[in-house]
């Protein structure tokens, strides 16, 4: 299993990336178009190219011949002889990319400042809102539990067509459960956080542990992508 983190840096001048547009998907290009702040649109772009271009190291073969197909509910996935698991997250200034054998899922989410006990109330069950406020780090709990939530309908390939309290995170001595049950089958999490200001969870049918991690600046991203000098 592979983690990618990217961290963006905005102040670069995202046009050289211009020729790399028409390569992707109709469906991700109407997507990108709607975002109407511009790093929405940065963020969305990069990680669906940088996701073909490890999934292009992965099959050995050129960015423009990764053909996704969908799945009910919109999940991308690839027809290949090399079993191949996916997904993405983006927010603030990184990119989540997880890749695996099996069901996966990931998301991250920048800890901006919420009424977490309103939002708790409305979107996680008693037992969650009950453990995150009653604890000193509200702010750390509820993003916790938000991407786990997030990265289990992600990987479920559900997304936000299952509301986030039709699952619950049941707490052990102030210790989130690191796995359930569900149809069968058993959901693995790993949670962490990033400089304290971002929270990022992965979920998959496989156990998620001793996954290969790997991180990028913003001139190693044009280095790979580009060709461009990378220090």
């Amino acid at each position: 299993m592979q983690i990618h983190l990217l961290n963006i840096d905005y102040r670069y001048d995202f046009n050289n990336y211009r020729s790399f547009y028409p390569i992707l998907d109709k469906e991700i290009r109407q997507k990108i178009s709607k975002f109407v702040n511009e790093k929405d649109k940065i963020r969305s772009f990069l990680s669906h190219l940088f996701l073909r271009y490890l999934i292009s190291c992965e099959l050995c073969c050129e960015l423009v011949d990764i053909k996704f197909k969908y799945g009910k509910y919109g999940k991308p996935y690839i027809d290949s002889e090399k079993a191949l698991a996916f997904n993405i997250s983006h927010s603030g200034k990184f990119i989540a990319i997880a890749i695996g054998s099996e069901e996966i899922g990931v998301d991250i989410q920048e800890c901006i400042n919420l009424d977490y006990k309103e939002l708790s109330s409305s979107f996680f069950t008693q037992q969650e809102y009950e453990y995150i406020t009653c604890q000193s780090n509200m702010r750390g709990k509820f993003f916790k539990i938000w991407t786990l939530k997030e990265s289990y309908l992600k990987a479920t390939g559900r997304g936000l067509y299952s509301p986030l309290n039709s699952i619950c995170f049941s707490s052990i001595n102030n210790e989130i459960k690191p796995y359930f049950e569900e149809n069968n089958k058993t959901y693995y999490f790993h949670s962490e956080f990033i400089n304290d200001d971002y929270c990022m969870s992965v979920c998959s049918t496989k156990p998620v542990e001793n996954f290969q991690f790997y991180q990028y600046s913003q001139s190693k991203i044009n280095y790979l992508l580009l060709g461009e000098n990378y220090n």
